[in-house]
């Protein structure tokens, strides 16, 4: 399936317009990196030793150098796919995203972690900033001193060494600090210690001293 065909297929299953913020340059073995379309730059893939992080040569995509590196049939057909985007594809509308009508779409290569810091950095340019929450109490601003947040996902059994769960938590309202005491409401307001926090990527683990509304915390209760 090629990247035309994809993002046709995400369309007409979800039902939402797609916008590639990158667009891949060949596959499989011939990957050879991707173009960052709002820089006009290409980041050309460079694989490192297993189990490494591959790096990329960034090369403004009018460098005649670019055309030495990727080949002629490569240069050609990546030309050939900007045009069509620019001309026939949709335009990124922050509305529309934000409404979930609209979705950016990235290429790269998650074996490898190549092109997943593009997607981060533009993750803090378009993602929402923190938002009101209903609850039982009425909604809740973001901006309210007192600590709130609401648990979105238990996972169970990470730790083979435990019968363990872990709580995945939204914080809402307040500042999180390590070792603090909060209420739980629905075990009639009993007071619970959210220690050893954690925030979660991929495979790594990072111990979480504060954290503040629309960061998301992991904490582990052992059953």
């Amino acid at each position: 399936m090629n990247p035309f065909e994809l993002c046709d297929e995400i369309e007409q299953q979800f039902d939402l317009e797609t916008v590639p913020a990158v667009w891949p340059i060949g596959d499989g073995e011939n990957f050879k990196g991707v173009l960052k379309r709002s820089e006009r730059v290409v980041y050309l893939f460079e694989k490192n030793q297993k189990g490494k992080t591959a790096t990329a040569k960034k090369v403004p995509m009018d460098d005649p150098e670019l055309l030495s590196i990727i080949g002629q049939n490569l240069y050609d057909q990546l030309f050939e796919d900007v045009e069509i985007l620019d001309e026939m594809g949709h335009s990124l509308d922050t509305e529309k995203l934000l409404k979930g009508d609209q979705t950016v779409v990235y290429f790269g290569s998650a074996m490898t972690n190549f092109g997943v810091q593009i997607f981060l950095d533009d993750f803090l340019e378009l993602g929402r900033a923190p938002a009101e929450r209903s609850s039982s109490i009425g909604t809740i601003d973001p901006g309210r001193d007192e600590f709130s947040g609401f648990v979105f996902k238990l996972q169970a059994n990470m730790d083979p060494r435990h019968r363990d769960r872990l709580a995945f938590i939204r914080i809402v309202s307040g500042r999180y600090e390590r070792g603090m005491k909060v209420l739980h409401s629905r075990l009639g307001a009993r007071q619970i210690n959210l220690n050893q926090a954690q925030k979660l990527f991929a495979d790594d683990r990072e111990s979480v001293q504060v954290a503040f509304p629309g960061d998301i915390v992991v904490c582990s209760v052992v059953l």
